[in-house]
């Protein structure tokens, strides 16, 4: 079994900017391989920068909001998931303060991604990149994450979560021939 672990990605130490749009802020915590992986703060509502030929994937991490994609309006808490294509109009409205939210993006064509929300007590499953958002994860090396941690990839044996609720996201090539790590 492979216990390798990738690296361990601590959320205070990735720094915070300013979404292109200037209406939200961001740390990104991996791009490459056609995978853009982020946390945003939405502290007002306003609009998303879009992006073409984008598929995003977006998780509630703490918080409320009102999420219009287009013309359908959610209502969106922690743990909660929307997919949209990149070049379609979004606006984000938080209802009771500051929300922080899991973004994922990969380019159309190039790959998908496969996002789910799992509450673990045991062996985390091997994964392209899992994001902590309450409890603890233990790494291998004897690591431990807390909320918004995250490990990028996820080898066989390589974590075990303390009844976490993570975001667990596995890159797929498009045409098929297996996940990307």
């Amino acid at each position: 079994m492979n216990t390798s672990a990738g690296p361990v990605i601590r959320y205070r130490d990735v720094p915070d900017s300013p979404w292109r749009n200037g209406k939200g802020r961001t740390r990104e915590i991996r791009r490459g391989d056609g995978l853009r992986l982020s946390i945003a703060t939405i502290a007002a509502a306003g609009e998303f920068s879009r992006f073409p030929e984008i598929d995003r994937i977006f998780v509630v991490a703490r918080g409320e909001l009102e999420l219009t994609v287009g013309e359908v309006t959610d209502r969106l808490t922690a743990g909660q998931v929307r997919s949209f294509a990149g070049e379609v109009p979004v606006t984000a409205t938080p209802l009771a303060g500051p929300v922080v939210a899991v973004n994922v993006m990969t380019d159309r064509g190039q790959g998908r991604a496969d996002v789910s929300v799992d509450r673990i007590s045991g062996a985390v499953p091997p994964a392209t990149a899992m994001v902590v958002l309450t409890g603890s994860v233990i790494v291998a090396d004897g690591s431990r994450l807390g909320p918004l941690d995250t490990l990028a990839p996820v080898a066989a044996g390589s974590a075990r979560a303390e009844a976490a609720l993570v975001v667990l996201i596995t890159v797929v090539d498009t045409d098929q021939r297996g996940a990307r790590g």
